[in-house]
């Protein structure tokens, strides 16, 4: 069973280092692929190896590029991909 999750995420924050306030961009893939012996059981994998993520965000612990996901034993699961950048003043009316 493949389950393909992918979302692009821009969050924003201003930074006003080296030339006035820019925008900080995050864009965010995320692809998971497992077997099991039930839907159910599946769904708590997948949950639990999607509950890392955001967590290791808030420490920093990813740069740019892929990353393993995996299961509370270590087994690769899928991956994640980050791409950090910085671009354009912050518009308020941007959606």
């Amino acid at each position: 069973m493949i389950t393909p999750i992918g979302f692009g995420s821009r969050l924003s924050r201003e930074n006003t280092l080296s030339g006035g306030p820019r925008t900080q961009y995050i864009h965010c893939d995320i692809e998971i692929e497992c077997a099991g012996p039930t839907q159910r059981v599946l769904s708590g994998w997948t949950a639990r190896a999607l509950r890392q993520i955001p967590d290791k965000l808030e420490r920093d612990e990813f740069q740019d590029g892929h990353h393993d996901v995996t299961d509370s034993y270590g087994k690769k699961l899928g991956s994640v991909y980050f791409d950090f950048s910085e671009g354009h003043q912050y518009d308020d009316n941007e959606s």
